[in-house]
C-alpha cells in the first residue's frame, strides 16, 4: 500500500512538472495599432495571426480603446499578422517568431495609412441614358 501511495505522488509530480514545461513554452504575441500620420491609437482594428509555414489563420481579435491586441498560449513557431481596418489600407506583417527562448513578443507599433476617400471631383463621369417620351 506504501508502494502505491509512493508511486501516486510521483506520478502527479511527474504531471505537474510536464504541464509546467507545456505553460512556460507557449507563447505570447501584443502589440499597439495607430495611425500613421495622427498617431491615434485605433480601437476595433481585426488583427489576424497566421502560420507562416501553411498560412492557415490561428487566431483572430480586434484591438481594444488603446489599441492594443494580445495572443497568448501560443506554440513557438514563425507567424505573420494581417490588420485591417474600414477606411485604412491593409497592413501585412512578416516574420513574428515565438521561440522557446522567447515567448513574450511585443512588436513595436503598427501604423496604418488611411486609404484615399473618392470624391466626386475624382469620379468618372456616369454613362446614362435618357428617353424622352412624349405624352
Amino acid at each position: 500500500m506504501m508502494l502505491l501511495t509512493v508511486i501516486t505522488l510521483m506520478t502527479a509530480g511527474a504531471s505537474k512538472a510536464m504541464s509546467a514545461i507545456t505553460v512556460s513554452d507557449q507563447g505570447r504575441i501584443c502589440g499597439r495599432i495607430s495611425e500613421f500620420i495622427t498617431g491615434q491609437l485605433l480601437a476595433l482594428a481585426s488583427v489576424e495571426l497566421f502560420s507562416s509555414i501553411d498560412s492557415t489563420l490561428v487566431v483572430g481579435t480586434l484591438t481594444n480603446n488603446k489599441g492594443e491586441f494580445s495572443f497568448s498560449m501560443l506554440k513557438p513557431g514563425d507567424y505573420f499578422l494581417v490588420v485591417r481596418m474600414e477606411g485604412f489600407a491593409a497592413l501585412q506583417v512578416q516574420s513574428v517568431t515565438v521561440r522557446k527562448d522567447n515567448v513574450k513578443v511585443e512588436l513595436s507599433e503598427i501604423q496604418l495609412s488611411r486609404t484615399p476617400r473618392k470624391s466626386a471631383k475624382n469620379q468618372p463621369a456616369k454613362h446614362v441614358t435618357y428617353v424622352r417620351s412624349n405624352w
